[in-house]
């Protein structure tokens, strides 16, 4: 039987943080690089290494196909749940 996502009361205040953390970083960035643009490559490795963090979590909590479940508009897409696999997939196609 595959897993099922269930909502939790927190969520809309998780992902609300979420959300802050990320505009934090991209404005920060952009303040960075505002001020001085000689700060792009130390700025880019920063932001990077948290996408490699990122993506290292998805490996590690990635579930099976058949263990799907994803809520409502996701689908699961290279083992975590997503909005879409179609803007991968197009990324892979036009890569080859």
């Amino acid at each position: 039987m595959p897993r099922k996502w269930e909502s939790t009361p927190g969520d809309a205040i998780s992902l609300a943080a979420f959300r802050w953390l990320a505009n934090a970083l991209e404005n920060g960035a952009i303040e960075l690089y505002a001020t001085d643009h000689h700060t792009f490559k130390h700025t880019e490795a920063i932001m990077r290494a948290a996408l490699k963090e990122m993506m290292m979590l998805k490996v590690r909590f990635g579930v099976a196909l058949e263990d799907n479940g994803c809520p409502d508009g996701y689908v699961l897409c290279n083992g975590v749940c997503a909005p879409s696999c179609e803007l991968l997939a197009e990324a892979q196609a036009e890569k080859t």
